[in-house]
């Protein structure tokens, strides 16, 4: 056990919760960003079922899962996240319920959320630097190679200068720490600005069809009238399908090439359990 870190996890939960990810982060990379609903709801079963008979955090559990999807299907119906990624963390919950640092004990869904996003971030500004510049040319064809300078995308960086400042006389922040801030603020800034060829470059125009259940609709780059057809939902379900078909559109804009999130859920959270992550938080 890591200086100053007790987990609340054995090596069977760990075995359970790893085999999870893996197999989730096969099919997000290799099968569309698309898990099997068979995979899904043995997911739930199998860390449900361990946490109920082995642990002694499962009240915890169980409401921690409650909030995490109530959060998450939110955040699904709004496109935000698939909704295999918050069944994914609350299998996580029930595994793994909480991490002990110090004194605080905090819930590793946050941990693994957090590590998580660091390092899908970092491997997404590298990812979509590449895109743009490699697609430039065919970016300057269309009103949608423009960058985003002004204040709502400044701001993430003026944060950081803020932070850099105040460390600077009273050394509140570690070295990590300051990096942390540094990765996120830049990253706003990076998404913010290069927003539209981003999302230029993440859609495909796909025909009307039950193939498109679950994906993402690409609301910005809709016309009027489709957007006044499919009102406020941007996930695609069977009704909208329908309103689609009565209206005789035949093609529709589509998040196809979003990044899989689900392997970086992996990395951060093997990273979490793994490395002393106390020095993040010293």
């Amino acid at each position: 056990m890591l200086k100053g870190i007790s987990y609340f996890f054995d090596p069977y939960s760990f075995f359970f919760l790893v085999l999870i990810l893996i197999n989730a982060s096969i099919y997000d990379l290799f099968n569309k960003r698309s898990l099997p609903t068979q995979h899904i709801v043995v997911y739930i079963f199998v860390s449900f079922f361990y946490s109920l008979i082995f642990s002694k955090f499962f009240l915890d559990s169980i409401f921690q899962s409650f909030f995490i999807m109530l959060i998450g299907y939110f955040m699904y119906k709004k496109g935000f996240i698939g909704l295999a990624d918050p069944i994914l963390f609350s299998s996580l919950s029930f595994l793994v319920p909480y991490y002990e640092i110090y004194d605080y004990k905090i819930p590793f869904a946050l941990i693994a959320f957090f590590f998580s996003g660091i390092f899908f971030v970092i491997f997404s500004i590298f990812y979509y630097s590449y895109k743009i510049f490699a697609e430039i040319k065919k970016l300057e064809e269309t009103k949608y190679f423009s960058i985003n300078i002004n204040y709502y995308s400044l701001s993430p960086l003026i944060i950081m200068l803020f932070f850099l400042i105040l460390n600077s006389f009273y050394q509140t922040f570690s070295l990590l720490a300051i990096s942390i801030i540094f990765i996120f603020s830049f990253s706003a800034f990076f998404f913010t600005a290069f927003e539209k060829p981003i999302k230029y470059l993440s859609i495909t125009k796909e025909k009307v069809s039950y193939n498109l259940l679950e994906e993402i609709i690409a609301f910005d780059f809709l016309d009027e009238k489709t957007k006044k057809i499919i009102g406020e939902n941007r996930v695609i379900d069977d009704l909208m399908i329908k309103k689609l078909k009565k209206a005789k559109i035949k093609k529709i804009p589509v998040y196809t090439n979003l990044l899989p999130f689900l392997p970086f859920l992996l990395a951060g959270t093997l990273f979490s359990l793994i490395f002393d992550i106390s020095y993040f938080f010293g």
